[in-house]
């Protein structure tokens, strides 16, 4: 009986401590399961978003000035700039007009001041060009003589007022490539010695503009008195003129004439079989202004 109790003593003593066993180990872990879930939200939830609200409303008020102060120099700057851009581009209109007014005034003359222009002995000619059979063969003889005064005027806004003074040419100037023919023109055909000069008179101006700018080219009709040794007749010239510029006159005239209207005479060689009746008369011109 005693050893039953004692047996049952020890029996209550050995689940007491299993009991207690249980009880003690399971503790231990809620306490780990409660510290380890503790940190992290503490991490993320108080550290985090302590930092994210500090840095935001830091950044936040200092990029807001910043877009104020743009507006304010914008509206500042920009109407400085185009009033200095818009002024600039006036003056630099009214320069342009007033330098393009005054380049036109120096290009051409005033329209209500007709200019001369004189004749250029060194740069303008005459030129005689007459077909003949020589040795059998057809040949173009030309011959180039000076000229050694004339003189154009005229008013670029009002052609109606233009004139020629009379174009005089060096009967013994014209060269020819033989110089038997030219001594023969010389003494037997234009008999220089007792008529030195060529003279042709204009008398119309027809088909003119009635102006004519710097760079452009005029076709009209010259009809004027050719004297050639000591005979006048009419003659029309068909011309081309220039207006170069204001220092520069430039132009061509030319017309066909029967050289024996005017009483000349080719003499027969054996070696010239015949000689064309009409003769092709140019004059080629350059003119710049009287001094």
């Amino acid at each position: 009986m005693k050893l039953t109790k004692k047996l049952l003593l020890l029996l209550c003593i050995f689940a007491f401590a299993i009991g207690c066993s249980a009880t003690e180990e399971p503790t231990p872990e809620p306490t780990i399961e409660l510290v380890q879930p503790t940190p992290i939200p503490t991490e993320e939830q108080v550290e985090e978003p302590t930092e994210a609200p500090t840095e935001a409303p830091t950044e936040a008020p200092t990029a807001v000035p910043e877009p104020t102060a743009a507006p304010t120099e914008v509206p500042a700057e920009e109407p400085a700039v185009e009033e200095a851009v818009e002024e600039e581009a006036v003056a630099q209109t009214t320069e342009g007009e007033s330098e393009g007014e005054v380049a036109a005034d120096a290009e051409a003359p005033a329209p209500s001041v007709p200019t001369t222009y004189l004749l250029d002995t060194n740069e303008s000619t005459v030129t005689f060009i007459i077909d003949e059979v020589l040795n059998g063969n057809d040949k173009t003889v030309e011959g180039v003589g000076a000229i050694t005064g004339g003189s154009v005027t005229f008013n670029p806004g009002d052609l109606s007022t233009a004139a020629i003074a009379p174009i005089i040419i060096n009967a013994a100037s014209f060269v020819t490539d033989s110089n038997n023919r030219n001594g023969a023109i010389r003494r037997f055909i234009l008999q220089t010695n007792d008529n030195p000069l060529i003279l042709f008179t204009p008398t119309a101006l027809n088909g003119l503009p009635d102006t004519v700018a710097p760079g452009e080219t005029i076709a009209f009709e010259i009809v004027g008195d050719l004297m050639v040794r000591g005979t006048t007749n009419s003659e029309t010239f068909a011309a081309s003129v220039t207006w170069v510029d204001a220092s520069t006159v430039t132009g061509t005239a030319e017309t066909e004439i029967l050289y024996a209207d005017y009483g000349l005479n080719i003499p027969s060689v054996p070696f010239v079989a015949s000689v064309e009746d009409n003769l092709l008369l140019q004059i080629d011109f350059t003119a710049a202004p009287a001094e």
